[in-house]
């Protein structure tokens, strides 16, 4: 940009000047500053205890899962442990699952039918009781017609 050395307020000031942006100066110079003494502008290495598992065996515990979803962690971890080798906790199990969007529910106890669906299927049986007698009797009136016409015409 034709300077060799910016200070962050001058940098502000000329982004400012061509291109309308306002910009933080203290972000602008952490920028320049980590520019400075790395000559890139790329995140360093970050501290952290280090991945137990891959992104491949991490697919696998996923896949593992939605073909199983009533499996618990622990079923999950013994499973996975022997599939892929990964030793983790249960914990580590529930934290990948989590970090995919599944967690578990547990289902809420309910009646089949309420007493309000009990008493309308109660009067609708009712209501229909004669006709359902009357299929009943057409369907096996059917059947017998059918047997006596197969044995009718076996006995010719």
């Amino acid at each position: 940009v034709g300077k060799s050395f910016w200070t962050p307020h001058a940098f502000v000031k000329y982004c400012i000047k061509n291109h309308s942006k306002v910009f933080n100066p203290s972000a602008v110079g952490y920028t320049l500053q980590k520019y400075r003494q790395t000559n890139s502008l790329e995140d360093k290495p970050r501290s952290g205890r280090p991945r137990v598992s891959s992104a491949r065996n991490d697919r696998i515990l996923i896949r593992m899962c939605r073909q199983n979803c009533r499996m618990t962690s622990q079923e999950l971890q013994q499973q996975w442990s022997n599939q892929t080798g990964v030793q983790c906790s249960t914990r580590t199990v529930r934290g990948q699952l989590l970090d995919h969007g599944l967690r578990s529910y547990k289902a809420i106890k309910r009646p089949l039918i309420n007493e309000r669906q009990r008493l309308a299927r109660r009067l609708w049986a009712q209501a229909h009781k004669n006709s359902q007698e009357l299929e009943e009797d057409f369907v096996v009136r059917r059947i017998c017609q059918e047997f006596s016409f197969v044995s009718l015409s076996y006995k010719q």
